[in-house]
């Protein structure tokens, strides 16, 4: 069985060779290797030219983001099976892609394999939730938890039946994975770990369109009353927040006064 690991990158000179090392030191060697790159200028590309004989396929042009530079390694992936994998980012141990195989072979039925992902850079605090990673028994269990797409194998066949990402959308891997369960597909939760991810927090920068966006997958994939929960859900949340800061403002007045 074949794999088809893709990378995309972006001026990633400071990070990428871990993640490709990482994945020429596989013990598994029926893998073929492919980075997009969007025009990187900071030496990205010197960096991939180093192992460019061990590298598949390297692309190396413009893109409209991470999503439409995906679904180009998908178009041009060969392999049964499909992972990403990000620039700043490593396989957990040179054995990962030989045991997610044995978890393939073991349940042909299955579309979608994912498994679990070691934070790198973890506030201590959220260590004992980070971490976590459970089973998806049913669509809601998508609002609760989520599946870091580092962690996701996909045979190929999947992405003819539910499609690409969608390239309108920041949380596309969320609309995806959402198609992908619409579709039917078995997905199974590996008890394996399957790389170290690099935590980049949680940035507040348009974070109004980042909630009304995933108001607006929900919208597409659930129920009426499930969207609604969700937009109210949000409303109450803001307004408890906006009445808490209004109460430490008072408070820190009547501390100077």
């Amino acid at each position: 069985m074949n794999v088809s690991i893709i990378t995309v990158c972006y001026n990633a000179a400071n990070c990428i060779e871990e993640a490709i090392k990482s994945v020429l030191a596989q013990s598994y060697k029926k893998i073929e290797y492919i980075i997009v790159d969007g025009q990187s200028t900071d030496g990205t590309m010197d960096i991939i030219d180093k192992y460019r004989d061990r590298i598949s396929t390297v692309i190396s042009e413009r893109d409209n983001g991470i999503w439409d530079a995906m679904n180009k390694g998908i178009r041009t992936a060969q392999g049964d099976i499909i992972y990403f994998l990000n620039s700043d980012d490593r396989l957990y141990d040179n054995d990962v892609i030989n045991d997610v195989i044995k978890e393939i072979d073991a349940d042909p039925e299955a579309g979608l394999f994912y498994g679990k992902v070691r934070f790198v850079n973890v506030p201590r605090e959220l260590e004992p939730y980070i971490n976590e990673v459970r089973h998806i028994e049913t669509k809601n269990d998508f609002l609760s938890q989520g599946i870091c797409h580092q962690s996701i194998f996909t045979k190929k066949w999947v992405f003819d039946k539910a499609g690409c990402f969608n390239t309108k959308y920041l949380y596309a891997d969320f609309d995806w994975l959402l198609s992908v369960y619409d579709s039917s597909v078995k997905m199974k939760l590996m008890d394996r770990y399957i790389c170290f991810y690099y935590y980049m927090g949680f940035s507040f920068k348009n974070a109004n369109d980042k909630v009304m966006e995933r108001a607006e997958i929900i919208y597409k994939h659930f129920p009426l009353h499930v969207f609604l929960f969700y937009i109210l859900r949000y409303v109450l949340l803001r307004t408890i927040n906006s009445k808490r800061k209004d109460l430490l403002r008072y408070l820190r007045l009547q501390v100077k006064n």
